[in-house]
């Protein structure tokens, strides 16, 4: 049998505090702090390395043309559209030749380079010969290029 001074009172449980959270709630929180960092980072890396590809690419290109003695016109005229449709986009550019082509580069680049002036050129890009000797007007039209991207 129980003796009566051995009997206690029964009590209800308090509250248990939201704050200070436990140690491992701490450990938790913080690895999906780094998660989210992780993820956000590897996104805008990717999106900002792709973007700068074609522009490395279309840069060494470029620096090839410069280089060269002759140049081969309907190669040049492919890398001016590549540009174009990087810089806008392919259904605004990919049907486009000769002076639609240039009214497109005149009416999208920054620098206000004026394409049309090199109407009779790009005709040229059409010739039988493909090799063209490098002269002032390839070097300025290769220039402007270059500084666009």
């Amino acid at each position: 049998m129980l003796k009566t001074g051995e009997i206690y009172d029964i009590y209800e449980l308090t509250n248990i505090a939201i704050w200070p959270i436990a140690p491992i709630y701490y450990f938790i929180i913080s690895l999906i702090i780094l998660l989210c960092s992780c993820i956000f980072y590897l996104k805008r890396h990717s999106k900002t390395e792709a973007r700068t590809n074609w522009q490395k690419a279309a840069q060494a290109e470029l620096n090839e043309y410069i280089l060269d003695k002759y140049i081969n016109l309907p190669e040049l005229h492919n890398t001016i559209k590549k540009i174009l449709i990087q810089k806008t986009s392919r259904q605004n550019v990919a049907r486009l030749s000769g002076r639609e082509l240039l009214n497109q580069l005149e009416e999208h680049d920054p620098y206000d380079y004026p394409w049309n002036i090199h109407a009779e050129f790009f005709s040229k890009i059409f010739a039988k010969n493909n090799n063209y000797k490098k002269d002032q007007e390839v070097s300025e039209i290769l220039n402007a290029l270059k500084k666009w991207l």
